[in-house]
């Protein structure tokens, strides 16, 4: 950022000693107005030189506001660029008063009397027309670095623009990747509730198929208690019935053997 605001700052200076010089010029052509036909050739090159101010005075915003490095070339061209006005200015004093003086109506006034006695020289206007096509030279030169240094740095933008697409595309193909895990891992899901859900059904059909058998179940096991207690109850009778019988036949075997002890002794005695 330092690097462009430098680099503005030296496009400013240039078009603002562009201007005075270009100014000085046109102000030697206004005071040998004998000879204009002659001075064709230096206001061709002064027009030339505001056009090539203009463009860098037009482009000084766009610059100035660049966030980009400016390139070393655009900087050497504009201090080379500064040398040949700079010199093309000191050459003007020899011609003129250079910078004019613009304000107060008495300086007004002794401008335009020294432009009537301003010389005309065929060799200094020579020497204006040479130092004035270097400069415009240098000054396209200028522009031409200028001009690169924004294409550069259009590219180094459209570059920075390139990379973050491709990270963009790269970001997308990943979650399209994810996306479709996260698919697979919901088919899944699906796929394992739905066996959950018939798995449930069938536990619920098997539920109401076992619960009446487990009535019946129910009530067998209660008709065989019922019949274990009838057994047991006829068992303990049958016990009963049997002591009761085998104490009977215990007394009547007593009771035969007092006979036959009876008998034995009768027949006995009779004998």
């Amino acid at each position: 950022m330092a690097d462009a605001i430098g680099l503005g700052a030296s496009v400013a200076g240039l078009v603002s000693l562009g201007l005075q010089v270009a100014g000085g010029i046109g102000s030697y052509i206004d005071g040998v107005k004998a000879r204009r036909e002659e001075l064709t050739v230096v206001s061709t090159g002064v027009r030339n030189m505001q056009s090539s101010i203009n463009v860098l005075r037009n482009g000084m915003p766009g610059l100035s506001a660049s966030n980009q490095a400016a390139s070393g070339a655009a900087t050497s061209a504009m201090k080379a660029c500064e040398e040949e006005l700079r010199s093309l200015a000191d050459h003007l004093k020899d011609l003129v008063e250079f910078p004019a003086q613009e304000h107060g109506f008495k300086n007004s006034v002794q401008q335009q009397k020294k432009k009537l006695t301003y010389p005309f020289h065929r060799p200094s206007l020579n020497n204006l027309e040479r130092r004035l096509d270097s400069a415009n030279n240098v000054l396209q030169t200028a522009i031409q670095a200028l001009e690169l240094t924004v294409v550069s740095c259009i590219d180094n933008t459209v570059s920075v623009v390139d990379s973050k697409i491709d990270m963009g595309n790269e970001r997308m193909l990943v979650l399209v990747s994810e996306s479709k895990a996260i698919n697979t891992s919901i088919s899944a899901m699906q796929a394992s509730l739905h066996t959950s859900n018939s798995m449930a059904h069938s536990i619920k059909q098997d539920l109401h198929t076992v619960l009446p058998q487990k009535e019946d179940i129910r009530d067998l096991t209660t008709a065989t208690q019922r019949t274990m207690d009838l057994v047991v109850a006829g068992s303990e009778k049958a016990d009963i019935q049997h002591h009761s019988v085998t104490t009977k036949l215990d007394m009547l075997l007593r009771m035969h053997g007092v006979l036959d002890s009876q008998s034995g002794n009768k027949l006995n005695e009779d004998r």
